[in-house]
């Protein structure tokens, strides 16, 4: 995991968020599932932290 990975989640993240199509970005989207694997990708997703809005939450 680099430092480049860490910063792509919340990336995609709010990339969809503004409902940005990421599929015509295969590798970005293949590495984003392959990160969101992991448990301290999970459990830090922007969607999972105490102050995020409910109507954002996962």
């Amino acid at each position: 995991i680099s430092m480049a990975d860490i910063c792509l989640v919340p990336q995609v993240y709010n990339a969809e968020r503004f409902k940005v199509d990421v599929r015509q970005y295969p590798t970005i989207e293949r590495l984003n599932k392959t990160l969101l694997e992991i448990e301290g990708f999970k459990v830090s997703h922007p969607s999972q932290q105490p102050d995020t809005p409910a109507d954002l939450r996962a």
